[in-house]
């Protein structure tokens, strides 16, 4: 985390448990919502890199429903970020995918919220050129045209990373702005969330019952460094 301060892993904000009687206590783990804020999200994407079991039919035309689709979901889904974060974010995610898989962790997620694009504001104070059509007041700083300073106080410090940390960017004053991209016509979100599960037994058996069940190895149940490497590989051909 020091040496790449600027990872995809999503926050883990703590370990709870609950009890209902008659019931076995349940655990369960609260990570960060990357995709924030919610009122300035289209799109969800849970994705694996796989096509096993990876459609989630959309919602309907004005649906308030908080809906999550998939990996087929995504096939025709380009990011416009440009030719230098598109190279960031690859580098990053191999970094991230690689140190999981060094844990021999797998089945992980890569979330993908896209959205309006919204006022940002970057380390020189200068602004950009915005969609402010829908921008949440409460959420986003005004920028002034004729003073091209932010009206309002920023809602996110930005994040000094240590001399000598690797792989760094700037970032915005925007909420969340360690997992939010400045696209040419949208902001993306993006994370890698769900990363508790080791590759051992367990999901041995599972990786042979879904090579039966679906006839082929494209799921989500397989070693750490192949994981790791579908996932990158899955991504960069979704960059611009």
């Amino acid at each position: 985390m020091i040496k790449y301060p600027h990872n995809l892993l999503t926050k883990i904000l703590g370990l709870y448990s609950v009890i209902i009687p008659g019931q076995k206590q349940m655990y369960f783990i609260v990570m960060q919502n990357i995709c924030f804020p919610d009122s300035e999200i289209d799109e969800r994407f849970d994705l694996k890199g796989c096509s096993a079991a990876r459609y989630e039919k959309p919602p309907p035309p004005g649906s308030s429903y908080v809906h999550v689709l998939m990996d087929i979901n995504f096939k025709h889904t380009i990011l416009d970020i440009g030719k230098e974060k598109a190279a960031w974010l690859i580098r990053q995610l191999e970094i991230d995918c690689d140190f999981l898989a060094e844990l021999g962790l797998q089945d992980y997620s890569l979330v993908i919220g896209i959205g309006k694009k919204i006022a940002v504001q970057n380390q020189n104070n200068g602004c950009h050129d915005m969609d402010t059509d829908s921008i949440d007041s409460e959420v986003v700083s005004l920028c002034s045209s004729e003073e091209n300073s932010m009206k309002a106080m920023p809602l996110f410090s930005f994040y000094q990373p240590l001399e000598g940390s690797g792989n760094t960017r700037e970032l915005t004053n925007l909420p969340n702005s360690i997992h939010t991209i400045e696209g040419t016509h949208k902001h993306y979100y993006i994370g890698i969330v769900d990363f508790f599960m080791r590759y051992e037994c367990l999901q041995w058996g599972r990786r042979i019952k879904k090579n039966i069940l679906f006839c082929h190895g494209d799921h989500s149940t397989i070693p750490p460094r192949k994981y790791s490497n579908r996932i990158v590989n899955f991504l960069k051909k979704h960059l611009v």
